[in-house]
């Protein structure tokens, strides 16, 4: 149960099928479920969260994840064309949400389906953040970025820090993976900005089970990393035995 006096926090899972490069991605199976399911179950395994919904043009799949437990929310189609945002399958949402339960989420947790091997209880200790921090306007999920970077420059590559790199010295910097997003409503898309001015960010516990899909490679791997994996993700209740 969530008390009455915490915020109003949703889930909110876009699971549109029109994927370019992988027909019907997130209705294509990994692990022994369809790749969306994975956050769905992240959603209801996060502390926190009152309620989990998904928002897609298809009857089919959120027939499918009402099974799981997910509140549906159909897309009309002019929201699935490739250029749409997810700025405005939020608006959507909300207005949906705030119809139906007749207030609008005070935190919205956005989890993109191409993102599947999550870790709830890092979602619920960026929740913790952004409650700890009441000027934050969202979080990221981030990963310590180790990698030499840097720019050509006539064909020379010019690296970000000195050659040869000292380590202990560098100020560490990390990338947004795109894992999850938790965005305070009333400073984000109520105001008609994604991710507001102050952006706090949180550090992935398990960065190497961090995957984006967007090609036909990247799914497989998906699904060698669901296998190798198999342990955590039963674990972390998004997968299981008796329905796998």
């Amino acid at each position: 149960m969530i008390a009455e006096s915490a915020p109003y926090t949703v889930a909110l899972v876009p699971a549109k099928l029109t994927s370019q490069r992988v027909p019907n991605k997130n209705l294509q199976e990994v692990g022994g479920q369809a790749l969306y399911v994975y956050s769905v179950r992240a959603g209801l395994h996060t502390p926190g969260i009152a309620e989990t919904f998904v928002s897609s043009e298809s009857q089919e799949l959120l027939d499918s994840g009402a099974s799981w437990g997910a509140h549906p929310i159909l897309r009309p189609a002019s929201l699935c064309d490739p250029l749409v945002s997810n700025q405005m399958v939020i608006a959507h949402a909300l207005e949906y949400i705030e119809a139906a339960r007749g207030r609008r989420p005070d935190l919205l947790v956005l989890l993109q389906p191409t993102h599947p091997f999550r870790c709830p209880g890092d979602i619920a200790g960026a929740m913790g953040l952004m409650a700890g921090d009441p000027d934050a306007d969202s979080v990221f999920a981030l990963r310590l970025d180790d990698e030499l970077g840097g720019r050509l420059d006539g064909g020379q590559f010019v690296p970000e820090v000195p050659l040869p790199r000292r380590r202990r010295s560098e100020v560490p910097r990390y990338a947004n993976t795109g894992s999850f997003y938790i965005l305070r409503v009333s400073r984000t898309i109520a105001k008609g900005s994604f991710f507001g001015h102050r952006i706090r960010g949180f550090v992935l516990s398990r960065p190497e089970m961090e995957i984006d899909i967007d090609r036909p490679e990247q799914l497989a791997m998906a699904r060698a990393l669901a296998e190798f994996f198999r342990d955590d993700l039963r674990a972390y209740g998004l997968l299981d035995a008796e329905r796998s």
